[in-house]
C-alpha cells in the first residue's frame, strides 16, 4: 500500500522551481560536519562556496532543474537521487571512482574528457576537483541521460527506471529499494516545498 501511494504521489503536481528544496535540504543537514581535531568542520563543498552551503545548494540544484527539463525528468527525482548518491557534495569519491553529486562510475563517463584516465588521473583532478561545482553540470547531464534511456527502456516507468539506473536491471518498485528510497525522498522535497510556497 506504502509503495502505491509513493507513486501516486509521485505524479503530484511539481513545485514552480525545484529550488525551493534548499531550505529543506539545509533542515536535513545535506552538507553534514565531520570532524577533525575534535571539532565540527563542514564539507570543503561549503567551506568553499562564496554564499555558504545556501549559495552552494542553489547552485548545484538550478543545475539538476535545467538538465531535468532538458531530459523530461522530474527535477526532484535527480535532487532526491543526488541526496541517496553523494549528500549534494560534489567532491564526493566512491570506492570505485564514482564522483560528483550523482557518483558517475567511469564506465558510464566515457566521452567526457576531463575523465579521461578515470577519475584518479590528472586530468580529473586538474578539471574537476580542485574548483567547488567544477564539473557537475556535466556529471549531471550525464547521470540525467542514464536515467532517461533506463525509463525508456523500462517502458516508461520511473520506479523501475531507478532500478535500472542502479542495477542496470528493470526491476519492480517492490523489489527495488533504492527505487524506493529515492521516491520516498521525492515525496518528502515535494511536500516541504509545496508547503514553503
Amino acid at each position: 500500500m506504502r509503495i502505491i501511494l509513493s507513486l501516486l504521489l509521485s505524479t503530484a503536481p511539481l513545485p514552480s522551481r525545484a529550488a525551493s528544496v534548499v531550505p529543506t535540504l539545509l533542515d536535513w543537514k545535506t552538507i553534514p560536519a565531520s570532524k577533525q581535531a575534535g571539532k565540527p568542520r563542514q564539507w570543503r563543498a561549503c567551506r568553499e562556496a562564496a554564499g555558504g552551503c545556501a549559495a552552494y545548494l542553489r547552485e548545484i540544484v538550478d543545475y539538476i532543474e535545467a538538465i531535468a527539463e532538458e531530459h523530461g525528468l522530474d527535477p526532484l527525482i535527480l535532487v532526491s537521487m543526488a541526496w541517496h548518491e553523494s549528500r549534494l557534495n560534489a567532491f564526493a569519491e566512491g570506492s570505485v571512482g564514482e564522483r560528483g553529486v550523482l557518483q558517475i562510475h567511469p564506465s558510464n563517463a566515457k566521452g567526457l574528457a576531463f575523465f579521461e584516465g578515470g577519475t584518479k588521473g590528472e586530468r580529473y583532478r586538474a578539471a574537476c576537483h580542485d574548483e567547488l561545482g567544477a564539473c557537475q553540470y556535466e556529471v549531471i547531464e550525464r547521470a540525467a541521460e542514464i536515467l532517461a534511456r533506463a525509463i525508456e527502456r523500462c517502458d516508461g516507468n520511473v520506479g523501475s527506471g531507478l532500478s535500472a539506473y542502479n542495477t542496470g536491471r528493470c526491476i519492480s518498485e517492490r523489489g527495488a529499494a533504492y527505487s524506493v528510497k529515492v521516491q520516498r525522498t521525492r515525496d518528502e522535497l515535494a511536500s516541504s516545498s509545496m508547503g514553503a510556497a
